[in-house]
């Protein structure tokens, strides 16, 4: 069945030109807005200021994390990482991530926004999105967008539970249309949270943050 799906999304992603990305309008058209509630995930051992700021006037998040820092819990043995936890953590139905989102030269291999959640393949997520010396990519491999050090992108995500469909669209076109990982529930993270070879300073910003259902 699951074999099926992906055949399934693989002609989806071919008819939607996924290799040279098509202008999709406004992804949002037909969506409802929730109520954006959040934590956020830090080193244990300092306080939220230390690796995290808000600009209220802008309704802009910064995120900043050092390789050499400390997980966000004790006994956790996870990578460094500041991230935001949208709280709204859901089993069916249709979600949209949406924000602008800008990388400063020089972070790298570090993950920026995920679908959490996931049971195949080995995976706790169904999807992360990183940057690798400049690319935004799917976990570490098909690229979804490049040279996005310095400048500002627009990034939706969606996931379809029913279908297992996660769309990317970078700037209002589609890039990527990809399946989840199974799981029982998911829900959104964003910021910055280091892979395997991960810059010393890794830092993102990320405004305009928006969650949808349909």
């Amino acid at each position: 069945m699951r074999h099926s799906i992906r055949i399934l999304l693989c002609v989806l992603a071919l008819l939607t030109g996924c290799a040279t990305p098509k202008l999709a309008g406004d992804p949002t058209s037909g969506w409802t807005p929730q109520a954006l509630h959040y934590s956020i995930q830090y080193p244990y051992d300092l306080k939220p200021a230390d690796r995290y700021s808000y600009d209220a006037a802008t309704d802009t998040h910064h995120f900043w994390v050092f390789s050499n820092d400390l997980p966000h819990m004790k006994i956790s043995r996870t990578l460094p990482r500041t991230e935001m936890r949208v709280d709204s953590e859901y089993t069916s139905g249709q979600h949209q991530f949406e924000a602008d989102m800008m990388v400063p030269d020089g972070t790298s291999n570090v993950s920026l926004m995920q679908v959490f959640g996931g049971s195949l393949r080995g995976h706790s997520t169904s999807l992360q999105l990183r940057v690798y010396a400049g690319n935004l990519k799917s976990y570490d491999d098909t690229i979804v967008a490049t040279n996005i050090y310095g400048r500002w992108l627009h990034l939706n995500v969606t996931h379809d539970v029913s279908t297992h469909a996660i769309q990317i669209f970078v700037d209002r076109r589609l890039a990527l249309t990809t399946e989840d990982n199974g799981g029982k529930s998911w829900y959104f993270k964003c910021g910055v949270y280091g892979q395997e070879g991960m810059s010393h300073k890794m830092e993102a910003y990320f405004r305009d943050i928006k969650i949808y259902t349909r």
